[in-house]
């Protein structure tokens, strides 16, 4: 099951497996990884935060979006700004126009699985009512370059991508 409201049990697990992955708090220029941006990132949309669970309530995958502005991602995209600031700049209430993907992660026992690509479907779709959507990404790994391109075969639509 995909949803948008876990228990807290899940989203505290979902908190501690990104900060051990991303270490945003050792990183100024990420997104922190905690209940204030946890709490921003629904006020942007009840869909910025997507997770997949198991009939167990165990958590398999979940995908972190941020929408905004074509004008934010361009910004984001040429390195003008990091992702800390895409975040801050990026207001509740407003039109958006662009989804950046901004963190997909599976737990560990479902790697490989294809449950990444899933979620991050599932998130594409949910905000796929915005007209002329553009969806842009920053892979930084082999894995999420490869999720990136596969999403764009799936979909096809562009994602958009900074590269470091």
């Amino acid at each position: 099951m995909i949803t948008n409201s876990p228990s807290e049990k899940i989203i505290r697990q979902a908190r501690e497996i990104a900060e051990s992955i991303f270490k945003s708090a050792e990183d100024p220029n990420q997104m922190p990884i905690n209940e204030e941006s946890r709490k921003k990132l629904k006020k942007l949309s009840d869909d910025s935060l997507l997770y997949k669970i198991d009939e167990k309530e165990n958590l398999i995958a979940w995908v972190v979006t941020i929408p905004t502005s074509t004008e934010i991602m361009d910004k984001f995209l040429s390195k003008e700004i990091n992702e800390k600031e895409l975040f801050e700049q990026t207001k509740p209430n407003t039109e958006y126009d662009a989804l950046y993907l901004c963190a997909i992660v599976t737990a560990p026992e479902y790697r490989n699985k294809g449950y990444a690509k899933e979620v991050t479907l599932e998130a594409i779709k949910r905000f796929e009512r915005i007209k002329g959507l553009k969806v842009f990404a920053w892979p930084t790994s082999k894995e999420g370059l490869n999720l990136a391109r596969n999403l764009e075969k799936e979909t096809g639509r562009k994602i958009y991508l900074r590269i470091d």
